[in-house]
């Protein structure tokens, strides 16, 4: 018994010192900088304020601390009996909640692209009996890790109709409210507090990167609110022992697996959980081994499950589909254009199972290869390796939103609708930089924080929390070698709200009672808090070694380029020389002949002549570029912007062509000419060249505008 103790203990204080091992990083990491994404998906590691961070951290402790002794004080449940008990309140805020998001999902109508829209096409054809995505390279034969989610759709598809996407979203909205009420259920039922319950829907309410998920047509929300609900009624089977429960639990995490593969991370995560229950007491728990057996088998053979699905539908077999190690293969890779280790189109795992004739064996031999090629560099080059890791992981889990904007209003879509205009106007990328973004990111410092308080002073619910914790370490370790995602992180980000929420009200606790009974004491604490924040704060601004770790701020001043980018600006109408940011000598004109389609090539000429003034004419919308000496304006041929596209001068008529964005950036002094949102008018003064090419922040897309005396 004592030695089943010792290794009990011991696998729980190893959960718990992994898991605020990785917390107390991501904290620290948060604290020196965030990152930012732009439309593109490419991700940017941007500088951000410790010491602001922390102050804010600060003050919401001071604040919540501060109304839960004023609470206390006013007596407020004996001067208002009538107000609604903690419990109303709960539901009201869960209410507000629902709807809040339901208008969010019904006025945004957002339609799927990319996979979402590949997985919804493959259930309408499969209804319709077209079963190619079977077919050798076809969709599902390629990517048979989706068979869940698209047999998902193609239930749905025959009781509301195919593409029906609000449906789903509104089953996402569904799964959101059964998620926070599982957490709200999460502690032992004398732990349950109204406090808590309403801390942690308040909490879901602020986390705004929920939200945004609810729109997404491709089972995340779904498969995070089926795996937390195993893990509840697997704490209900513990303490009630009534079969439904466990049968039950073995049914979601099937499912949960079956929506999204990852979430076969949850099921380890609560099979080594079951292990530890049984290794701690295997008398008292004996009856957990018949859920640890039904577990592990939702986990073994929920694609065997879902291949004999597909068979009974189509009459075909799944087949192989491609080697998870190419996916590996691609997380260790550097050059990605929109991170390393993230998607790469010009080196894919797609591409590689093409060129191996779609032999999954010979994939998975080359995608070896290609890891032990990266293994050895990083054994060769540690130094190589701490930045190449340290950078993956500040790209995937410390971006405060979770790719949730990107998703919403960034991804491009082939849907026609269009979302209202003041949802348009607040989810901009101005505004999104200006006031979400800043937002999340402090309130990312302050869930990571709050759990890092749970560890310290909920001691006795570590244990509870172990499922979650396993979860998280499982996580982390997955996706630091896995295709990088900060939509695969988020959900693993999502486990922490309950805890943050305990973490924050044990403190408040501590504080008060400690105000009370020990003066000195909290003063020791209070001094002790700053002191470690400033020794945090010198030992990753003067260790080469930590601030490689946890400084990683290096596009700073490309993500300044890029918000300025699209910060636009309306110019007074009038006359001005436009000229390249690093050569105030030359400006831009139009040529003097035209070609056989009457478009005027542009040139460079001495800033100083006469026939290099432009009239520029704005408006809230867009602004026109009109050149004085030859009254032709700015224009893109066939208004069809393309990376390296071609830029004339032509007679006005009025189309979106001749329609661009002026931006300017404060900091660096440069003006950027947009057009369609992502191009920039590029210069090479070298070769008298003018044209379109993909904004980037290089020096070939700053411009001078001076408006002329």
């Amino acid at each position: 018994m004592k030695n089943k103790l010792n290794l009990s203990l011991f696998v729980k204080y190893i959960t718990v010192g992994l898991f605020a091992a990785i917390v107390i990083y991501l904290l620290i990491l948060s604290g020196f900088s965030t990152t930012g994404i732009d439309e593109m998906e490419r991700s940017y590691l941007i500088e951000d304020s410790f010491w602001i961070n922390v102050l804010v951290n600060t003050l919401f402790v001071l604040a919540l601390w501060g109304g839960y002794r004023l609470l206390g004080r006013l007596n407020i449940r004996e001067r208002f009996p009538k107000l609604p008990t903690g419990k109303k309140l709960v539901k009201i805020l869960l209410l507000v909640a629902f709807f809040a998001d339901l208008l969010f999902v019904l006025c945004i109508s957002k339609s799927p692209r990319a996979d979402q829209f590949d997985v919804c096409k493959v259930a309408f054809d499969m209804s319709n009996g077209d079963f190619s995505a079977l077919d050798v390279g076809g969709y599902l034969s390629v990517n048979t890790n989706q068979a869940g989610i698209v047999l998902l759709l193609y239930a749905l598809g025959k009781i509301f109709g195919h593409y029906n996407y609000t449906v789903f979203q509104i089953i996402n909205i569904f799964a959101v409210l059964m998620l926070t009420k599982c957490f709200i259920s999460w502690a032992d039922d004398k732990e349950k507090t109204d406090g808590r319950a309403l801390g942690i829907a308040a909490l879901r309410v602020a986390f705004l990167p929920i939200v945004f998920y609810t729109t997404f047509v491709y089972g995340t929300i779904i498969g995070l609110a089926l795996g937390v609900w195993a893990f509840n009624l697997a704490q209900m089977f513990k303490k009630e022992r009534k079969p439904k429960h466990a049968i039950l639990s073995f049914v979601c995490m099937f499912l949960a697996i079956a929506v999204k593969q990852n979430y076969a991370i949850f099921g380890i995560a609560l099979a080594l959980y079951i292990i530890f229950l049984l290794i701690k007491s295997f008398r008292r728990n004996m009856f957990m081994a018949a859920l640890l057996v039904a577990v592990v088998v939702s986990v073994v053979f929920n694609g065997v499950a879902l291949d004999h699905t597909i068979k009974l539908i189509s009459g075909r077999s799944l087949g192989e589909g491609m080697s998870p190690f190419s996916w590996v293969n691609m997380g260790l890779k550097e050059g990605s254009p929109l991170f390393d280790g993230w998607y790469d189109n010009s080196n894919s795992t797609f591409k590689a199972y093409y060129e191996s004739g779609y032999n999954k064996d010979l994939h998975e031999e080359r995608s070896i290869d290609g890891i032990e090629q990266s293994v050895n560099r990083f054994k060769n080059d540690p130094h190589y390796a701490l930045d190449f890791f340290s950078g993956k992981n500040a790209s995937q889990w410390n971006n405060p939103g979770f790719q949730g904007w990107w998703i919403n209003y960034a991804m491009p879509e082939d849907g026609v609708i269009q979302m209202p205009t003041w949802l348009d106007n607040l989810l901009s990328i101005e505004n999104y930089n200006d006031y979400i973004f800043p937002y999340l990111d402090r309130l990312q410092f302050i869930i990571l924080f709050g759990v890092v308080l749970f560890i310290f002073f909920c001691k006795e619910k570590n244990e509870a929390a172990m499922f979650f914790m396993l979860t998280f370490i499982g996580g982390f370790v997955f996706h630091t070698v896995w295709e990088a995602k900060a939509q695969y992180t988020f959900v693993y980000f999502v486990l922490l709200l309950p805890m943050a929420v305990d973490g924050y009200i044990k403190t408040v606790k501590n504080l008060d009672a400690l105000l009370v009974e020990d003066k000195k004491k909290l003063a020791w604490g209070l001094g002790g808090y700053l002191l470690t924040a400033l020794a945090v704060f010198m030992a990753v601004r003067t260790i080469p070694f930590c601030k490689d770790i946890f400084m990683r701020d290096e596009d700073t001043e490309l993500y300044s380029d890029y918000v300025a980018f699209h910060t636009y600006v309306e110019m007074p109408r009038g006359e001005y020389v436009v000229s390249p940011l690093s050569d105030a000598e030359v400006a831009l004109a139009a040529g003097d002949e035209a070609d056989e389609e009457d478009k005027t090539p542009l040139l460079y000429t001495d800033a100083d002549d006469d026939d290099v003034k432009v009239e520029i004419q704005s408006n809230e919308e867009y602004s026109t570029v009109r050149f004085m000496e030859t009254n032709l304006c700015l224009d893109v041929p066939e208004g069809i912007g393309k990376q390296d596209g071609e830029v004339f001068a032509y007679m006005p008529d009025g189309s979106d062509a001749q329609k661009w964005n002026i931006a300017y950036n404060d900091e660096t002094g440069a003006y950027y000419i947009i057009y369609n949102k992502v191009f920039a008018l590029s210069y090479d003064v070298g070769k008298n060249r003018v044209y379109l090419s993909y904004f980037d922040g290089s020096e070939a897309q700053k411009w001078n505008i001076n408006e002329c005396a």
